[in-house]
């Protein structure tokens, strides 16, 4: 749900354990674990805070109404506690979760345009539900278009005839996809391999909300103005 809150500087709307609707209506987001969920990487993209319930517990309990309320855009309003799951994205271990940098997960206004410009292809239903609860606020262009059933042949040949027209329709954008659901690798092996098509895991595209870094995730604008003349 997203709360008023009165707060020393005026009025908070705060999400709490929100939906991503909420988020966006929301100056802050409190999340007593900050897990691995797609409203917490569209705070991200949103430039809101996440913070723990200990800062509204420690702005009402300041000495006096003139001290200063601590900043939620700090590192010590973040939740006390990170899931390892991040630790497992963005460090390939669990067990290095002592490593991670909390300062990640603070706001950074960049992350709203860090997919300026970038169509993503969603190519799974479920995987799109996912993705439009971030990608657009991170500046992306979001499409769902599966596969077509036509390209589930054996035959590379075949699944190359079936998937031109698929392909040329999105030889200028990036197609997502998830291996956590059922996919056709094969027609993803050639989209990749002989037709040219960028594609991209689900999670590169999160490493790349989190880390701020553009490069994470493949753009056929950047390929094609580096390719030479023909």
């Amino acid at each position: 749900d997203v709360t008023d809150v009165v707060h020393a500087s005026g009025s908070y709307r705060v999400a709490v354990g929100s939906a991503e609707e909420n988020v966006a209506r929301a100056h802050v987001v409190v999340a007593m674990k900050l897990k691995l969920l797609s409203p917490i990487v569209a705070a991200l993209c949103l430039g809101r805070p996440i913070v723990g319930p200990e800062h509204f517990r420690a702005t009402a309990h300041r000495t006096g109404p003139k001290v200063p309320p601590p900043d939620p855009a700090s590192e010590t309003a973040l939740p006390p506690e990170i899931d390892p799951m991040w630790a497992e994205l963005l460090l390939g271990d669990k067990k290095r979760l002592p490593e991670l940098d909390r300062t990640l997960f603070l706001p950074r206004v960049e992350r709203a345009r860090l997919l300026e410009g970038v169509t993503v292809v969603c190519i799974q239903d479920e995987l799109h539900k996912e993705l439009r609860s971030y990608v657009p606020h991170a500046g992306g262009r979001l499409e769902f278009d599966p596969i077509p059933p036509t390209a589930a042949s054996a035959r590379t040949s075949s699944v190359r005839e079936a998937l031109q027209p698929w392909a040329t329709r999105h030889a200028k954008h990036v197609v997502a996809f998830t291996t956590i659901v059922a996919v056709n690798q094969t027609a993803l092996d050639v989209l990749r391999a002989s037709m040219g098509v960028a594609t991209v895991d689900y999670t590169d595209i999160i490493r790349c909300i989190v880390n701020v870094d553009a490069s994470l995730v493949p753009d056929p604008r950047r390929a094609s103005a580096g390719a030479p003349a023909l």
